[in-house]
């Protein structure tokens, strides 16, 4: 597994969101960036049962290096199914097109987010309230300084959602 910002080291103060991609059929194990792998457990510090990490699925994984393994809380994981919800919600809420959205706007590009560009011309769009909660949600789960983020990552910066720029880019 790759991340955007290329972890170099396992310690405290870490934390990664994955969609699990495959069911385990046994013990799991992290090994993101190429770091040692290590031991997936659940919170209680046990190795997950077959079948308990489940393709598709938001995860968060922290490292406990007491135990040097990963930790991933899935029974309490009420902040990761939400997180989930909301991300599905704003995607649902996405303009297919990036004509007429708006300067720095995001659009479902394919599979992936795009974000239009500074000079998109823009017009007033009436949005349904489930896509103004969504999006206020997102705004309020954003840090407001790019400091001690990674290149890629999201902060809100005024009234706009920013990506720390990459600076080998």
């Amino acid at each position: 597994m790759l991340t955007n910002g290329r972890l170099t080291e396992f310690g405290p103060g870490l934390a990664l969101l994955l969609k699990v991609d495959r069911g385990n059929t046994g013990p799991a194990f992290l090994a993101p960036d190429g770091l040692a792998a290590r031991p997936w457990l659940d919170a209680a510090g046990t190795p997950f049962a077959e079948g308990q990490l489940q393709a598709g699925r938001f995860v968060w994984a922290i490292p406990d290096p007491d135990r040097n393994a990963w930790i991933s809380d899935l029974f309490g994981g009420l902040t990761v199914a939400l997180f989930d919800a909301v991300m599905r919600s704003w995607w649902i809420s996405l303009s297919d097109d990036p004509r007429g959205i708006g300067p720095n706007a995001p659009w479902r590009n394919g599979g992936t987010v795009g974000w239009t560009g500074e000079d998109n011309p823009a017009f007033t769009i009436t949005s349904p309230e489930g896509r103004r909660l969504t999006l206020q949600l997102i705004r309020e789960a954003l840090p407001t300084s790019p400091d001690g983020l990674r290149p890629g990552e999201p902060w809100l910066n005024g009234e706009t959602i920013a990506f720390v720029p990459d600076p080998n880019a």
